[in-house]
């Protein structure tokens, strides 16, 4: 898989990359496994969670700016069946998997998504303007402000190499 974007040099991520490049400058035999925004039980940071916990309480959905603002979530059994295909496929050796589902969502439409999965009415959106507030080092909103531009990812390598299809994927058509 190839990097094409440049990376931002403030992302918590930007050590992937890197970590990467020393593994193939050292012949390192490797697979870098990149889970995007993973939902499902026993996360280990449960985004979905947040809107659940407020559609329940029936408090408002804050969301980020226009909330139009598009990303994609892979859920946690989808993640486990990549370790499990890498470990069982050489192909899979110095390659990079993006562990996400094949849908785009929007902020906003993740937020109807997960009203309509848990039988809740539609549910109220405010958008904000995180400059305008200083929450400290807690989170108002579980996802990133994708400052400008718009998370898309590519999953192909993973169902081509790897031979599974995503399973699960919290947006359906």
């Amino acid at each position: 898989m190839l990097q094409i974007d440049a990376v931002d040099p403030k992302s918590r991520h930007k050590g992937n990359l890197e970590t990467e490049a020393l593994l193939e400058s050292k012949g390192v035999n490797y697979t870098s496994i990149r889970p995007v925004y993973i939902y499902g039980p026993l996360n280990y940071n449960p985004v979905e969670e947040w809107f659940f916990h407020r559609l329940k309480a029936g408090r408002p959905i804050p969301i980020l700016k226009s909330g139009l603002q598009v990303t994609q979530l892979g859920h946690v059994k989808d993640l486990a069946t990549t370790f499990i295909k890498v470990l069982e496929n050489e192909k899979a050796s110095k390659q990079v998997y993006n562990i996400l589902g094949d849908r785009y969502v929007t902020f906003d439409g993740l937020a109807r998504a997960c009203a309509k999965a848990g039988g809740f009415p539609e549910p109220e959106i405010i958008h904000y303007n995180p400059k305008e507030f200083h929450y400290g080092k807690k989170k108002a909103f579980p996802f990133q402000d994708q400052v400008n531009t718009n998370l898309y990812i590519r999953a192909e390598s993973q169902s081509c190499v790897l031979t599974f299809v995503i399973d699960i994927n919290i947006v359906r058509t």
